[in-house]
Parts: structure tokens; C-alpha cells; sequence
């Protein structure tokens, strides 16, 4: 897992804000840092990211051939907390961007994401249509 940070637009002397990028499950490690340092951002991103790790694929898959396994996979504990943690900034914008058809991090996860951040921060949720986990930055919709 991996979150970046982009320098946008250095000018003179001043420190260029910083905007912190979340893809995949590079989005627990950047939702993680906004919670905690919110004011070095300007902005956070995150792209075909993870909500809730028992919730994906990777881990419902190997439970469902476990007797009872779907049951215990519910009764885990989220270890991230990835909504109540962007449920807490107060001045970070965010954008939240997600295939329609990601198999990895479904898209219904990003949209509960963006539903977690406060309204006054979240840019429009951005879903693209006919799109997978790793194919948003080969969309044509993603270039403008």
C-alpha cells in the first residue's frame, strides 16, 4: 500500500500545497495521514479506493468456502475505519474517484466514502461508467 504526495503549482518562495493521492488500498495509509495531519494538505484524492476490507472481494471469496465463514467474515471488526476517519476533517477537500466496474474495490465502496465526508468538503463523486480498478487513468473522462 502506498498513499503520494503532489506538489501543485510551486510559486516563489512559499511552500506549494500539497495534495495527498490515495489509490487502491494506498487510500487506508493516505485517509489515515489526512485524519492525522490535515492541515499539510490542500487537497485529498482517492482513487478506486477501499472502505471496508471484509466487504471486498479478496477477503469474501476465501470465507465463503468456509463453513459459516460469510458470518464470521461480518463479525470482524474493521480494522481501518476508513469512513469515520474522513468523517473528521474539517477543512481538507476531497474528491473521490471510482470505476463503475471495479471488481477489486467495488463501486459502491467509493460512494460510501464520499457520503462519509462532510458536504461542504467533498467534490461531486465522480463514477466512471464501463470502468474497472485500474483503468480510470486510460479514461477519456478521467483527461478532462
Amino acid at each position: 500500500m502506498s498513499a503520494r504526495l503532489w506538489s501543485v503549482g510551486a510559486s516563489g518562495g512559499a511552500s506549494p500545497p500539497l495534495v495527498l493521492y490515495g489509490p487502491s488500498h494506498g487510500s487506508v495509509c493516505a485517509i489515515a495521514l489526512a485524519s492525522r495531519q490535515e492541515a499539510l494538505f490542500e487537497s485529498l484524492v482517492l482513487e478506486s479506493a477501499a472502505e471496508r476490507l471484509a466487504e471486498l472481494p479478496l477477503a469474501r471469496q476465501p470465507a465463503a468456502m468456509l463453513p459459516n465463514g460469510a458470518m464470521l467474515l461480518k463479525a470482524v471488526p474493521d480494522p481501518f475505519t476508513q469512513c469515520a476517519k474522513l468523517a473528521t476533517l474539517r477543512e481538507l477537500r476531497v474528491l473521490v474517484l471510482h470505476g463503475q466496474t471495479d471488481a477489486i474495490s467495488p463501486f459502491e465502496q467509493g460512494g460510501r466514502l464520499h457520503a462519509a465526508v462532510d458536504a461542504s468538503l467533498a467534490e461531486p463523486f465522480e463514477g466512471f461508467p464501463r470502468v474497472g480498478h485500474n483503468d480510470i487513468h486510460g479514461c477519456t473522462a478521467y483527461a478532462t
